[in-house]
């Protein structure tokens, strides 16, 4: 038995023979060295048994001793049965479904026609210079930002968020001047509604008529500018939502296929 280099193939038959006796003791080292046809030491397939024991139990954080292969593998067979994403790489395969979403959002706004100059002075207007999250006075700030000056004290935010689940646009009706401390908290993962009604700074400084006075603002300049979230989220979120799934899928079946065809 001089074979020592453990292939994709070699690496599944252990993670499915795990995952199926949970036991990593010698006598199930003995069957699985069978199963892999006897082609490693058994201390290396009673190690690969722990291996998969310690993955199980403990998860891939820290488990620089242990193969990139046999993590890869493992996360590939157990993710979707426990319900999570298994973050193995750098970078996410959600953080590239998410570039994805986000570029076709804003191809869409595009095609639809993207943000003037004198919309966004019409918005302004309509919300009389001020934050409509917080009421704050933004006209000298934005001023500075018209004139080229650098004011971080705001910044332009959707007021549905663009993402797979709201599906906002860059286009008039949905991007307004707010404070930056406001917008982050408010995320891109809260639209307008949900982020007044409960965030706790704005509770602590405003009334509850208040508060309920900014939700009809806004939604009186959606309608005011035409911004239709309600359509746009119905026709677009059954779209993005399977895109999203679909640019996940790709990248992990084409990095499974390399490596059983390179035998990592």
């Amino acid at each position: 038995m001089t074979k020592t280099k453990w292939t994709y193939d070699d690496e599944v038959i252990s993670c499915e023979f795990y995952l199926k006796h949970r036991d990593s003791s010698t006598a199930r080292a003995k069957e699985l060295a069978v199963a892999l046809n006897n082609k490693f030491p058994l201390t290396s397939v009673r190690f690969k048994l722990k291996n998969y024991e310690y993955l199980d139990t403990a998860g891939a954080s820290g488990m620089s001793n242990f193969s990139f292969l046999s993590k890869y593998v493992y996360g590939l067979k157990t993710a979707k049965a426990k319900g999570r994403s298994f973050n193995l790489a750098r970078t996410h395969t959600a953080d590239v479904a998410n570039s994805a979403v986000r570029n076709i959002l804003t191809t869409i706004s595009i095609y639809k026609g993207e943000l003037t100059l004198a919309q966004m002075d019409a918005t302004n207007k309509f919300f009389n210079y001020e934050c409509p999250y917080t009421g704050r006075d933004l006209s000298a700030a934005i001023a500075n930002r018209m004139a080229g000056i650098p004011d971080s004290s705001i910044e332009i935010d959707h007021i549905i968020p663009q993402n797979r689940v709201y599906c906002g646009l860059n286009v008039f009706g949905n991007l307004v001047w707010v404070d930056s401390a406001a917008n982050s908290r408010k995320g891109g993962k809260k639209d307008y509604k949900a982020f007044l009604l409960e965030d706790k700074i704005i509770a602590s400084t405003s009334s509850p008529a208040e508060i309920q006075g900014r939700i009809d603002k806004i939604e009186a300049f959606q309608k005011y500018s035409g911004y239709d979230a309600a359509t746009i989220e119905q026709n677009l979120k059954p779209l993005l939502q399977q895109y999203y799934k679909d640019i996940q899928d790709i990248q992990l079946d084409t990095a499974a296929k390399f490596a059983k065809a390179a035998k990592l």
